[in-house]
């Protein structure tokens, strides 16, 4: 897992901001397609803080 997860994180901010940047957008779209964004980024920063502190679990283990 973890790098797939990280790359699937990518493409769908990438996607969201991709149809955010639409010229063609009501305003109204373009903010729902920005809050997307922003909730995959909060998941994606909450997924890596959460790895990180499994991460360090592992290392504790595998010292001890």
């Amino acid at each position: 897992m973890g790098v797939w997860d990280f790359k699937w994180f990518e493409q769908e901010i990438d996607k969201w901001m991709k149809l955010a940047l639409n010229d063609s957008l009501l305003e109204g779209d373009r903010v729902v397609y920005l809050e997307k964004a922003e909730q995959v980024i909060e998941s994606r920063d909450q997924y890596a803080k959460e790895w990180e502190i499994n991460a360090v679990g592992r290392r504790d283990n595998s010292n001890g």
